[in-house]
């Protein structure tokens, strides 16, 4: 039976690897534009963002809690609450999410 250290160890094992086939080039458009930034990946590869996401706390990140956490992500951001993050918004500080107030 794993323990919890070691179960966290795996996880982490895991995430690097994502992280590393995320790192790959995502093309998308002809420029060969990347999302994956290495400060995006950085924050993917800590325990404390999985804990974040892992909202049942069974020590794994499925898509729906994934997609769950980025929905409210976005829920922050838009602060008008018009379904559209603009400019203003998406350049603020949010309380530490996102854009130029977090540099």
């Amino acid at each position: 039976m794993k323990t919890f250290k070691q179960a966290k160890v795996l996880t982490l094992g895991g995430a690097m690897l994502a992280a590393a086939v995320l790192a790959a080039p995502v093309h998308a458009d002809e420029g060969g534009f990347n999302i994956f930034t290495q400060d995006y990946i950085s924050s993917l590869q800590s325990l404390k963002m999985m804990d974040m996401m892992d909202a049942n706390k069974d020590h794994k990140v499925t898509k729906q809690e994934f997609m769950a956490y980025q929905g409210r992500l976005f829920e922050m951001m838009d602060r008008n609450k018009d379904g559209v993050i603009d400019q203003a918004e998406w350049e603020s500080k949010l309380g530490g999410i996102g854009g130029k107030g977090t540099n």
